[in-house]
């Protein structure tokens, strides 16, 4: 995927003159609050709070499908190659690259290069990580927490610190491969229920700003207005 476009609408030049039209266009039912690219972890939970705690016109775009959709065609078919789908529906879609995982959703604020507390204190990070498990408890996305014996987990760390590795004990659920897109349909047509429209199959191609401000997105449908644009193209749309 190329980096993301930034169409300037200002008077001047031919595509200045194209975005700008397509704004002039678009009714008003193409006008929102918020756009929301990309309906994966970050985009879901971003959409359920503004949901929740906010009276906002939001739309979120996904260029993958719903997860009722989201069928890899060699699914199942040992030593099958890739198909190249465009786009996969292991990675795209509304769930993200993970809906087909094994569901592991790990409670600690540091894990791999990802640090919480680069960006906010301790308590902070952990306050908002008890958050984002009442929301996943709040559909279903419950289960049994492990380790189920932490002094026997703090035992093996200890006997792992003496040989020089450090293991992170980590307060986990597992919520099996077969229960995740399940729960996470859930969890978007609450979203969907609350007012928030969902465009699946719909590919964000450019960012339009107009005098140094965000205004909306462009897509290969047509162009929608917003005052704000959240960008969380996740790990298929890392590049963009």
């Amino acid at each position: 995927m190329s980096p993301c476009p930034v169409w300037r609408a200002a008077p001047g030049g031919d595509g200045d003159a194209q975005v700008q039209g397509a704004f002039v266009a678009a009714s008003k039912k193409d006008r929102f609050d918020v756009i929301i690219v990309g309906a994966g972890p970050a985009g879901l939970f971003c959409a359920y709070w503004l949901a929740e705690y906010g009276n906002l016109r939001i739309l979120v775009l996904d260029k993958g499908q719903d997860p009722r959709k989201r069928r890899c065609p060699i699914a199942g078919r040992q030593g099958a190659e890739c198909m190249h789908c465009s786009p996969c529906n292991i990675l795209s879609g509304v769930g993200g690259a993970g809906l087909f995982s094994d569901g592991k959703l790990n409670f600690i604020h540091i894990l791999g290069k990802t640090d919480l507390t680069q960006f906010l204190p301790g308590p902070e990070a952990m306050a908002l990580i008890e958050e984002t498990e009442a929301v996943f408890t709040r559909f279903g996305m419950d289960g049994p927490v492990y380790p189920t014996d932490m002094e026997q987990a703090r035992e093996i760390r200890r006997g792992a610190r003496r040989q020089g590795l450090d293991l992170l004990l980590i307060r986990q659920k597992h919520l099996g491969s077969d229960h995740l897109p399940g729960l996470i349909t859930g969890m978007a047509d609450h979203i969907a229920s609350r007012g928030v429209t969902f465009r699946t199959g719909e590919e964000v191609a450019g960012v339009v700003v107009e005098d140094g401000r965000v205004r909306g997105v462009t897509t290969a449908k047509g162009a929608y207005r917003a005052d704000a644009v959240v960008l969380a193209p996740g790990r298929v749309g890392a590049e963009w």
